[in-house]
Parts: structure tokens; C-alpha cells; sequence
């Protein structure tokens, strides 16, 4: 309960703060809040759920009686004639106007179900599963967006360390400019040296302005899945670094099977399905009801003193004898979304593992890169350390020099890409058990 109102608390606090005008820091935490709260595919998810929820209640309500009040006022109406045989022999009968009616007449009327075959029992399953269904399905949604979250926070993150990276190697590349030009006043180094240095400033100015645009544009995909106004600027706070999680597929299968929401969603399914396949059974069974009646009339509004009023209560048995082979149709197609149904969650169920087992796969994989990116990036620093004092000594030429730092460059983006490759597929992992194994 206490962690219940922190969060609440957390929540409030977060979207004060966004709708100032002041920058909001984002850490993961804060991130996930805003998108689990926020998010436009969740809200979505919610009031089908919320739609979902009514139809449970309305099964409910079919067990209770129904109640029906009507009024009529007659405005025009021929009145039944009988004949009545003379009590004087030889005498014509006699033709007699009878007036059952009354201008004005109230009814109430009640009808209780006792037995449907079924209908109401399982129609209240059927809504019952749906609604399981449903809730399933709003956490899958959750995991996927929670997901999502994680993998555009580090992406964000992993954009803005490119960038820092190519900013050291863009002021890099200036001293190097520099060093060249006061070297070429000095007639120590060629002209080639010079407008190669140069050309490689403007390319790297170049890529720097490219990953500040990817940047931009990855913030404001941001804002949209946390559903955050785009203008409102948004700090990340957070680092990517080596975090090694050690996972078991065999767990991992056990926990998808049991834990992963879409899975769950599609056994409701079938549940329900199933329960479909009973209410056509019901459809061969009679119904039974109680009902009642009850009229009040009269031919004036102004005295109800000379109105009369009768009731009646009946037991009522009703069997459809032929509905044009409507109840063996209705059947058959049950029993063919039960059977479709049941096909559609072992193909789910088939591609879920095979999802898993290419993630665990991947896991291993992604993790030996890891390692072999990080011993090229301490490597390649190395290599331009000694690089850039043999140049300066002229034991290079300046292509070697550009080669080298190109290396290095590349070496550090591709260690830290290899570290949110591998945050991605545990991102994944944990959406399809459902499960957090980050952290």
C-alpha cells in the first residue's frame, strides 16, 4: 500500500513537473512511470478493457428479472359485435355491441428466467474469460511499451555518447589541423598533409551535425511514447555501461509458458470459445420463466376511483421446434473457432519459444562481442597513442595518422553499440516472460 501512494505520489510529481516550462530530467524510473501512465496505446487498452468490464456486468444482469411499465391511450377503435339469439320464439337474434377496452390503460410487467439450457451461465463465462482476456492483453501491452521505453532511453543515451565521442575526435582533429598548418609555415610537412587535415575536420563536423539531428529526432519520438508535449525539453540521465546478466533457457521456457500475457490471453480465448460451443448446445434445450402481469384501467383520467385493474402470473414453457437448421449451423461454426482458436494458440505458443530460444542464442553472441569490441577499442587507443608520436617524429605519413584515429573513432562507437545490442535482447527476453531481469 505504501509503495502503492509513493508512486502515485512519484506520478503527480512527474506530471507537475512536465507541464511547467521548466526541463524535465528523466531517469529510467521516471521514464517507465510517464509511459505506463501516459502512453496512448495503454490508455487505448485500458477503456477496451473498461468496455470489456460492462459486457461482465451485463452478463450478470441477465440472471435478474426484468421489469417493464407501459401506458395506452386508445384513439380510435371498432367494437367487437355479437349476436345474441332472441328469447322469443321465431324472433330474429339480436346484434350487440361489447366494449372490453378502456381509453386509458397502465401495465406492469415482470419476467424471471428459471432455466435457459445454460445461455445465462455460460454467456457469464464466456464475458468472464473475455474480461481475462483483456487484462492479459493490458499487460502485454505494458511489457511491450515498458520495453520500448527502455530501448529508446539507452538508444537516446547511446546517441548522445556518439556524439560526445565525436566531439573529442572533432577537437581532436582541429589540434591536429593546427599542429599541421604551423608545421607547414615551417615547410616541414606537405600541402597534401594540410588539406587532408582540413577535410578532415569538415568531415567530422559533419557527422557531429548528423548525430545531433538523430538526436532531436529520437527525443521527440521520446516525448511521444511518454506522452510528453514536444516542446518541452527533456534531459536523459542515465549511462550505458557493461551490466552481464546470467539467464537460463530452461527457466526462461517454464516462465514464458506460464508468465508471458498474450499466451494467457489466448487460453481465455479459448476458454471462451468453449463456453460458445455450450451456449449452441443450449439452443436444443427449452426455456422456462416466470412471468406476471399486471393492468390498471380506466376511460377517465380525472376520477381513478372507477378504474379496474386484474393481474395474472404464468409459468411459461417455450421450445423452438424449427428454425430453419439455424441450431446446427450455429453449432458447427462454434466448434470451428474452438478448433481455430486452439490451432492459432499452439502456433503462438510454437513462435514465442522460437522467439526465446533465438534471444537466448543471441544472448551468448551479443555478450562474446562485448568482449572483442572492448579489447579492439583498448587496442585501437593504444595504436593511436604510438600513431600520433610517430607522425609528429615523421615516421608516418598523415593518411596512416587519419587511418588510425578513423580506427579509433569507429572502435569506441562500436564497443558501446555492442553494450545496447545486448541491453535490446534482454529488453526483449523480459517482455516475452514478462519478467524484469534488468536492472
Amino acid at each position: 500500500m505504501k509503495k502503492k501512494i509513493f508512486n502515485i505520489i512519484v506520478f503527480f510529481l512527474i506530471t507537475i513537473s512536465s507541464m511547467s516550462g521548466e526541463t524535465l530530467k528523466l531517469t529510467l524510473n521516471k521514464a517507465e512511470n510517464l509511459a505506463l501512465n501516459n502512453n496512448p496505446e495503454i490508455l487505448q487498452e485500458v477503456k477496451r478493457l473498461e468496455q470489456v468490464k460492462s459486457k461482465t456486468r451485463l452478463a450478470y444482469s441477465s440472471f435478474l428479472p426484468s421489469l417493464n411499465a407501459s401506458g395506452n391511450r386508445v384513439l380510435k377503435e371498432k367494437l367487437m359485435t355479437i349476436e345474441i339469439p332472441s328469447f322469443i320464439p321465431g324472433q330474429p337474434p339480436k346484434k350487440i355491441e361489447m366494449d372490453f377496452t378502456r381509453n386509458y390503460q397502465l401495465t406492469l410487467q415482470f419476467t424471471q428466467p428459471l432455466f435457459t439450457g445454460g445461455k445465462l451461465i455460460f454467456g457469464l463465462n464466456t464475458a468472464r474469460e473475455m474480461e481475462k482476456a483483456e487484462q492479459s492483453l493490458l499487460q502485454a501491452k505494458r511489457d511491450e511499451i515498458k520495453a520500448k521505453t527502455k530501448a529508446m532511453f539507452y538508444s537516446i543515451i547511446l546517441l548522445e555518447k556518439s556524439l560526445k565521442i565525436i566531439q573529442d575526435g572533432f577537437e581532436l582533429a582541429i589540434d591536429t589541423k593546427n599542429n599541421i598548418a604551423e608545421s607547414y609555415k615551417q615547410g616541414l610537412v606537405k600541402k597534401l598533409d594540410l588539406l587532408r587535415a582540413e577535410n578532415r575536420v569538415r568531415e567530422i563536423e559533419a557527422r557531429k551535425r548528423e548525430i545531433e539531428s538523430n538526436i532531436f529526432e529520437a527525443k521527440n519520438r521520446f516525448k511521444n511514447l511518454l506522452g510528453i508535449n514536444l516542446d518541452k525539453k527533456i534531459i536523459i540521465i542515465g549511462k550505458i555501461k557493461e551490466k552481464i546478466y546470467k539467464i537460463d533457457l530452461k527457466i526462461l521456457k517454464k516462465e514464458l509458458i506460464e508468465n508471458n500475457p498474450i499466451l494467457s490471453s489466448m487460453k481465455n480465448k479459448i476458454n471462451a470459445v468453449k463456453n460458445s460451443v455450450k451456449m449452441a448446445y443450449s439452443n436444443f434445450l427449452p426455456t422456462v420463466a416466470i412471468g406476471g402481469q399486471y393492468n390498471f384501467r380506466g376511460d377517465s383520467l380525472g376520477n381513478f376511483s372507477n378504474w379496474d385493474s386484474y393481474y395474472s402470473i404464468n409459468l411459461t414453457l417455450s421450445y423452438s421446434l424449427f428454425k430453419g437448421f439455424s441450431k446446427k449451423y450455429k453449432l458447427a461454426s462454434a466448434k470451428a473457432q474452438k478448433e481455430e482458436a486452439e490451432i492459432g494458440a499452439m502456433a503462438l505458443k510454437k513462435n514465442l519459444l522460437a522467439e526465446l530460444n533465438n534471444a537466448v542464442k543471441k544472448d551468448s553472441y551479443l555478450k562474446a562481442k562485448i568482449v572483442l569490441q572492448k579489447a579492439n577499442y583498448r587496442n585501437a587507443k593504444e595504436e593511436y597513442d604510438i600513431a600520433s608520436l610517430s607522425y609528429k617524429e615523421g615516421m608516418i605519413s598523415y593518411t596512416d595518422l587519419e587511418l588510425i584515429q578513423n580506427k579509433y573513432l569507429t572502435s569506441q562507437l562500436n564497443y558501446f553499440k555492442a553494450i545496447y545490442e545486448y541491453y535490446s535482447n534482454i529488453f526483449k527476453i523480459e517482455s516475452l516472460v514478462s519478467k524484469n531481469i534488468f536492472k
